[in-house]
């Protein structure tokens, strides 16, 4: 008799308790959907003013007059993919330089800004923009 009703409540207790997680489930799923769109949002936001702020940057500093220093690499020779060297792209605005023989070192490179590669994007009358 009272074990089967204790058991019965510890039962009901269980259900109920069963019943919030889900529903806490469900809430923690509608979070994380809400939070990765935010997130998705904010990196498009990101990358549209990375580029607002790089060409107001570039169009203060052509006004100043200063010189500013552009890489563009051009794709390895067939003599030089052979050899084991390349040019890595580091970063925003530079290169290190792989040499082909082991005993020189590697030159890294700052520019203003480095575009790889042979692309629409990367030609000539693009990068005079």
């Amino acid at each position: 008799g009272e074990e089967a009703s204790s058991l019965t409540k510890d039962a009901k207790a269980d259900r109920e308790k069963l019943l919030r997680l889900s529903v806490s489930e469900g809430e923690l799923r509608a979070k994380v959907r809400d939070l990765e769109k935010r997130a998705a949002k904010a990196e498009q936001d990101l990358t549209r003013e990375s580029a607002l702020r790089r060409r107001l940057h570039n169009q203060i500093e052509d006004m100043k007059g200063k010189i500013r220093v552009l890489c563009r690499v051009r794709p390895l020779s067939k003599k030089e993919s052979g050899d084991d060297c390349g040019v890595v792209k580091d970063g925003e605005g530079s290169l290190t330089v792989l040499p082909a023989k082991e005993n020189q070192e590697k030159k890294r490179f700052h520019f203003d800004a480095v575009f790889e590669g042979v692309r629409e994007d990367n030609s000539q009358s693009k990068l005079f923009e």
